[in-house]
């Protein structure tokens, strides 16, 4: 193969492999995002079924994901330069952070088990399955939390693995990705 081709070709390889890099640096975003939408529907859905009146909090949990749904979706194919804000990110993963917390402890009480879970049983195994399922979830959004931080302050480990490769593949351009303090 001709140098020239090869020359091309490695550029072509190097800009696919920085591109799926910088799109992988917000991966465990979308699939929370994904994660936290369904199961408010889920939740959503469980309140019609038995008539509850409690249908607004998922509602509006969910409506609060949105903006960071659209800023997750406009984030691929920016600059890295443009990639650190994240703010409605951030937000929505405080608020379900919250959401989560409130449930746990609303959910120590019989009230919040007969109002708020209907479809779950009040029972101690159901009250244990519960808790395990809000705590996971507010365990994910402080991970989720602590990412976004991490991407604001550029010393999360992906960014490092994208400044390793851009110098091996002869092609620093740390000036692009701008620094926090």
């Amino acid at each position: 193969m001709p140098k020239k081709i090869q020359t091309v070709y490695k550029n072509n390889r190097d800009q696919a492999v920085l591109k799926n890099m910088h799109y992988n640096r917000f991966l465990l975003f979308r699939y929370s995002l994904a994660l936290f939408f369904f199961a408010n529907l889920y939740w959503l859905i469980s309140f019609f079924v038995t008539a509850s009146n409690f249908w607004i909090v998922p509602l509006a949990v969910m409506v609060l994901s949105v903006p960071a749904i659209y800023e997750q979706v406009k984030l691929n194919g920016t600059t890295p330069k443009d990639m650190i804000h994240l703010k409605s990110t951030n937000r929505y993963f405080f608020v379900q952070l919250g959401v989560n917390l409130a449930l746990i402890l609303t959910s120590l009480t019989s009230w919040g088990m007969e109002r708020l879970f209907e479809f779950i049983a009040n029972t101690t195994k159901g009250w244990l399955f519960l808790f395990v399922i809000l705590l996971v979830g507010a365990i994910i959004s402080l991970l989720d939390v602590r990412r976004v931080e991490q991407i604001k302050n550029n010393s999360d480990k992906t960014l490092q693995a994208i400044v390793d490769f851009e110098k091996t593949s002869g092609k620093e351009r740390k000036k692009n990705y701008g620094t926090r303090k």
